[in-house]
């Protein structure tokens, strides 16, 4: 009976426990997958379309949904038009664009079809719907006429609705910020059109199907992967010429096979966790086989005398434990499939898997308790403690050498929860190293039990009394009895040690993983100009700041550089914003203060300044010509822009001989902008040069600088700057203010230090990526990790100290790519950040970036797996304490006539079990840890 409910309850756990912590990892794994930016999972396909060729769309989409697995992507398609112009020269861009359904799109007033239904409205206006925050923008409402210009026309269309993006952050969208905010960098949209009367407007248009992965895919990944790579030719042969061609982009790929590298780990410390609960399974019924055999002792003598051979034994145990052992496993793993069919609905089945699983218990317990059965007819068994000795050492060696390999690979690997072979291949024998280090480490214990055991028992021989000499002789000459029960305790507490310390480790390993790889809570990275362009549109925080739930954001520069021939990671951002952003933890502590300037380049002006204007005189030159004079401007977070200046006539430049005030209006942001420098660039009309070959040049004055504020509050800030503008294409940078160091201070990884051989007050030349120019550093601190460098070679530097070196460097000034933001963990924080942005960009989480639901179900099913194993090693210990009880059933009278008494007797069993199982437990947990 008792063999029976072992069987049952290991059968039950066997099935119950891999299929649910299993079915929690792939879950977690959809889980990531779902939330993911939008440009890693997904894969954006481009081409440009002839107006004659937009009916080719939807069958080309059609096309694509066949290429994949049933199921496993959303293919979403739509057109879109270039950018139609204001109806003058300050007003916005307008963008056109259809979509055959309108998923993901709430009609906030008028009313929308599907854009099929709107095909050319055969001379009539064109119908639209405009974004919501667009139709703000250009200042529309439905039933009002928008107009719009193309190349020599004028086109008005007819609102008939205004929408917004129920997910702005959906993958559909592909990062378009229209979809959020309704602008984009001086554009507005998107405006929906039916795709005949986009077709009809005289401007070019391009099509982009977007493809999705569902949590399905994970289950096709190579399917997926494969149809990935042909994309291309599907659009070609749907009917794009192969002369036009055809885009792709996207990290689809990259992230299932990050996501199914991820799940194998999992699974594989599930089956680590499974082979734990599997041994100790076997090595309780191995115990009660003993205490079988001894329980038949006598009926077995006695068969034997009558002539009973072994194999008929043999045959007699084999029917007995399968006529118990296989209904009872049978009947718990069904009734545990169906208890998890009920309570869990949405597993998959596992009627298969149940039946499996009975059988290979089934098959285990047969094979132990037949060779229980073996042992004990055979004539050799009577050495028992020589062959129980043999068995441990062969046994032993075997773990040690499997043990070596393993520890051997995993220093070769470096890690052993990590794919080794491509995406779904975790190297089996590194992975295995700490649970075979386990087994050779309480195998040799087990080994060493006997001859330990005989050198007490000598020792004990000389001191008076026969107490501690029996027990150590008990131990040594009964070590098949005592070895196992050791053995399991062992095994146990070097588990418990081994996930214990494992719990607290993989959470700081995916934190930090987290930390390197995306760095704050979220980032926002625009995929605009790398470089800065007069007027363009610098990103700031300011309306990410704003967003809800978002406690602290900052602009940011991530960018790569070249170094000798290493290509690092550089990482720009305020000092004084680090550790709102980041978190005061050690390493943005260290960036905080090692990167903190003494003084900011430039000059301050007052805070809510919205624009300013000041007097510029110019002098006289040789030749007649003209003087334009940019601005270059940096906010507290190193935000830049470069602005034009204009004069109250609208002129841009300044003849020579004059004198007049020029403004510039600064973009929206948070903090109180600075002056970096001016530009001024002499132009002379080459007919009334008055020399050849020589080169000219105007004295320029700059005073009477005042700021306008929100407010409409005008304050003056001291300005008196005098220079000279020579006559060239790029003119001169003059420096206002504040100048910035000849170097700008850096912090660097040690990975970096090392790779360069330098150290902290060493220079180092940074080229960056986006400008190709050279930014001159010296090393002033040493932080193990940068935060959202994704690298170990990585450098950080104050951002406005970069801008405003290379600002007055004259060369290249990179342009900032990102805002990080610290807000609290929400299912709509980046649909709220893709609202606020105004240029296109993608949203990475820090929740996305982790793996914890993909390994959290794994740890907790070796959880369970160590208590589970824990209560089978204190059952065998017990099991095995009756035995010992049995076979010195026989030894009491001789023990009687030597003086021990029956009160004395019972304690020396325990006395064994205590002293040998606390040592084998400490030395193994040890060794294990």
């Amino acid at each position: 009976m008792t063999i029976a409910l072992v069987a049952a309850v290991g059968a039950a756990l066997l099935h119950v426990l891999p299929t649910v912590a299993t079915s929690e990892s792939d879950r977690g794994a959809e889980q990531l997958l779902s939330s993911t930016d939008t440009l890693a999972r997904s894969v954006r396909v481009v081409s440009p379309l002839d107006p004659d060729a937009l009916s080719k769309a939807p069958a080309i989409r059609e096309r694509l949904e066949r290429l994949f697995p049933s199921g496993a992507v959303d293919v979403a398609s739509s057109g879109r038009a270039s950018t139609l112009g204001g109806t003058s020269a300050g007003s916005p861009g307008v963008v056109l664009e259809t979509r055959p359904d309108l998923a993901g799109i709430t009609v906030v007033d008028g009313s929308w079809t599907t854009s099929e239904a709107r095909n050319a409205s055969g001379g009539a206006v064109p119908e639209v719907a405009v974004n919501v925050d667009a139709a703000r923008t250009l200042g529309v409402a439905v039933g009002d006429d928008l107009v719009a210009t193309a190349p020599g026309r004028r086109l008005t269309f007819r609102v008939a609705a205004t929408w917004r993006a129920s997910d702005p952050a959906a993958p559909r969208w592909s990062g378009d910020t229209l979809a959020g905010s309704g602008t984009d960098s001086g554009a507005s949209g998107p405006v929906l059109i039916g795709p005949g009367d986009l077709a009809a407007l005289p401007v070019s248009t391009t099509w982009t199907w977007t493809i999705t992965a569902t949590p399905g895919a994970l289950a096709h990944r190579a399917a997926v992967t494969a149809a990935l790579g042909s994309v291309g030719q599907v659009v070609h042969a749907g009917g794009v010429p192969k002369t036009q061609q055809v885009t792709t982009d996207g990290g689809l790929a990259s992230t299932l096979d990050e996501l199914s590298s991820a799940a194998a780990a999992a699974r594989l410390l599930i089956s680590i966790a499974l082979a734990l609960v599997a041994a100790l399974v076997l090595l309780f019924t191995a115990q009660l086989g003993s205490l079988l055999v001894l329980s038949r002792a006598t009926e077995t003598a006695l068969l034997r005398a009558r002539g009973a051979q072994a194999t008929q034994f043999l045959a007699l145990s084999v029917v007995e434990t399968l006529v118990v052992v296989l209904p009872s496993a049978l009947i718990a793993t069904v009734l545990s499939d169906i208890v998890l069919r009920l309570v869990r609905p949405g597993d998959p089945a596992g009627t298969a898997t149940s039946l499996l699983t009975a059988a290979v218990v089934t098959v285990g317990t047969v094979v132990v308790l037949a060779g229980a059965t073996w042992r004990s007819i055979r004539p050799a068994a009577r050495t028992g403690s020589r062959r129980s000795v043999v068995t441990t050492a062969v046994l032993a060696a075997a773990a040690v050498l499997a043990a070596g390999l393993s520890l051997w690979r995993l220093a070769s690997v470096g890690e052993p929860l990590v794919s080794t072979g491509g995406p779904d291949t975790v190297d089996p024998l590194a992975a295995l190293s700490p649970l075979l280090a386990v087994v050779a480490g309480s195998l040799l214990g087990a080994l060493l039990l006997a001859p330990l055991a005989s050198s007490a028992a000598r020792l004990g021989a000389r001191r008076r009394g026969l107490q501690p000499a029996l027990a150590a002789r008990e131990v040594s000459r009964r070590h098949g009895v005592f070895a196992g029960p050791v053995f399991a305790v062992a095994v146990v507490v070097a588990a418990t040690g081994f996930v214990s310390a494992l719990t607290p480790t993989w959470l700081r390993v995916d934190d930090l993983a987290g930390r390197v790889e995306v760095g704050p809570s979220a980032r926002l990275v625009s995929d605009g100009d790398s470089a800065v362009f007069v007027d363009g549109f610098p990103l700031t925080s300011t309306a990410a700041g704003s967003a809800r739930g978002v406690r602290a954001a900052t602009t940011v520069l991530s960018d790569t550089a070249q170094s000798g021939q290493s290509t690092i990671s550089v990482i720009g951002v305020a000092s004084d914003r680090v550790v709102p952003v980041l978190g005061n933890e050690s390493d943005s502590a260290v960036l905080a203060r090692t990167l903190a300037p003494a003084r900011l380049p430039g000059l301050a002006l007052p805070a809510g300044s919205r624009s300013i204007r000041f007097q510029e005189r110019v002098g006289s030159s040789a030749s007649p010509g003209e003087v334009t004079t940019l601005l270059w401007v940096s906010d507290d977070q190193g935000a830049v822009a470069q602005l034009s200046t204009t004069a109250p006539s609208g002129a841009t430049s300044l003849a020579t001989g004059n004198t007049s005030i020029l403004s510039a209006t600064l973009p929206d942001t948070n903090g109180p902008w600075r002056i970096l420098a001016a530009v001024s660039r002499l132009s002379i009309d080459q007919a009334d040069a008055s020399g050849i070959g020589q080169t000219d040049s105007a004295q320029v004055s700059l005073s009477q600088l005042t700021a306008t504020s929100r407010a409409d509050a005008d304050r003056s800030v001291p300005l008196d700057e005098r220079y000279s503008a020579p006559e060239s294409t790029a003119g001169v940078v003059h420096a206002i203010g504040v100048r910035s160091p000849e170097v700008v201070p850096a912090t660097v990884t040690p990975q970096f230090a090392a790779s360069l051989g330098v150290g902290i007050g060493d220079r180092v030349d940074l080229t960056l990526a986006s400008t190709d120019q050279a930014v001159p550093a010296r090393i002033a601190g040493i932080v193990e990790h940068v935060p959202g460098s994704g690298s170990d070679l990585a450098v950080a530097v104050d951002l406005r100290m970069l801008v405003a070196s290379a600002v007055e460097a004259g060369e290249g000034v990179p342009n900032p790519n990102e805002v990080w933001v610290d807000a609290a963990d929400s299912p709509v924080l980046a649909a709220d950040l893709a609202r606020s942005s105004a240029v296109s960009s993608s949203i990475t989480t820090r929740s996305s970036a982790s793996l914890v639901p993909v390994v959290r179900p794994a740890i907790s099913a070796f959880w369970v797996a160590v208590l589970a194993a824990a209560v089978l090693a204190v059952l065998a210990v017990g099991a095995a304490g009756v035995s010992l009880l049995l076979a010195r059933a026989r030894e009491s009278g001789a023990l009687r006539s030597l003086g021990v008494g029956e009160p004395r007797r019972p304690g020396a069993a325990p006395a064994n079990w205590v002293a040998w199982s606390c040592w084998e437990s400490s030395r193994v947990s040890s060794s294990a840890s």
